[in-house]
């Protein structure tokens, strides 16, 4: 938690890119922009990795886009699992990028 504490800080940059979207657009012009974000052909494999639970029908909406999707969350609920769990992280990584798709 001291390693987390440490590397925390606020890039007003980073914080306004990332923030916008939500704060600032409407809602047929951020659904718009999601949509476009969130969709890929069906054979492209993409991974989701959650600290804590991106909720119940979040599965549901990521396959409805992306067809190849795997949401998952960490075994340990927390904020940033690649910090806090880096080696269920990586293997994860590992794992899902391994697999025999064809």
């Amino acid at each position: 938690m001291a390693d987390i504490e440490r590397r925390r800080t606020l890039d007003q940059d980073g914080f306004s890119g990332f923030w916008t979207p939500l704060l600032d657009w409407d809602a047929d012009t951020l659904a718009a922009w999601s949509r476009r974000m969130t969709s890929l052909p069906p054979d492209v494999p993409y991974l989701s990795l959650h600290g804590t639970d991106p909720g119940g029908d979040y599965a549901d909406w990521l396959a409805d886009r992306i067809p190849a999707a795997v949401a998952e969350q960490a075994p340990k609920r927390t904020h940033y699992p690649h910090l806090a769990q880096p080696e269920w992280f990586v293997s994860r990584v590992h794992e899902f990028f391994s697999l025999d798709r064809s």
